[in-house]
């Protein structure tokens, strides 16, 4: 059995082996730990220092890397499920009920305006919307360098949305004049294109929102199994 030196001294040789995130250092410092307790238990004149060489040097020339690649990505791929998971929930009973109201709420504001209003309307609506994900992005970054310790499923939970709609709002730009694009959009096809505006922003906004909740979520799950990482954060 590892001494608590030797355990702490295992997250000294992974961080300078350019291993920065405290749950893959979790995961590395035990599989360190149980092989070199095999190897010193299978030859006694072994010292933990020259175990820690043996099984390192069996990470081959890449040491650490393909490990931390390997659960970058799992986290990334599980964070991005998690997130159209909850995306997918708006359609499922009971929330399809609200997400319905909504579309209905959008869409009666077609009687009352001219296609101009219209279309300043859809313009603010996505300006709006990126600016809200731009929001979320900045607040969890915020409470991100609050914590104690760098964890990947944090650093995951927030790249991992299944759209960016600050991108989406930035092809906008590259518009002459979006207004003007659509006003005769709406112009042509009158309410059937109002309607499917409406239904594009109304599927952003849910995009939006579980961006949200995935970030909430996964701060929850990392609390639970990191707490250490958050002792004194907000």
């Amino acid at each position: 059995m590892l001494s608590e030196e030797q355990i702490q001294s295992l997250f000294v040789f992974c961080k300078k082996h350019f291993v920065h995130h405290y749950d893959v250092q979790n995961e590395l410092v035990d599989h360190l730990a149980n092989a070199i307790e095999e190897k010193m238990a299978a030859d006694k004149k072994l010292t933990f220092e020259k175990a820690l060489e043996i099984v390192y040097a069996g990470f081959g020339y890449k040491g650490f890397a393909g490990i931390v690649q390997e659960r970058s990505i799992t986290l990334k791929d599980k964070c991005t499920k998690m997130q159209k998971n909850i995306f997918k929930s708006y359609f499922t009973w009971p929330k399809a009920i609200k997400t319905f109201c909504l579309f209905l709420v959008l869409i009666s504001t077609y009687r009352f305006l001219d296609t101009y209003t219209q279309a300043i309307i859809i313009c603010v609506f996505f300006m709006v919307l990126a600016i809200f994900e731009v929001v979320i992005s900045v607040r969890e970054n915020y409470f991100r360098k609050k914590q104690l310790k760098r964890l990947m499923i944090t650093d995951m939970g927030t790249v991992s949305s299944i759209f960016n709609v600050s991108s989406f709002v930035q092809m906008f730009v590259f518009l002459n004049d979006p207004i003007y694009v659509f006003e005769k959009a709406l112009n042509n096809y009158g309410f059937l294109g109002y309607c499917v505006f409406m239904i594009v922003l109304l599927l952003l906004l849910l995009v939006v929102l579980s961006y949200r909740n995935l970030i909430n979520k996964v701060r929850t799950v990392a609390k639970k199994e990191y707490p250490l990482a958050f002792e004194i954060a907000a």
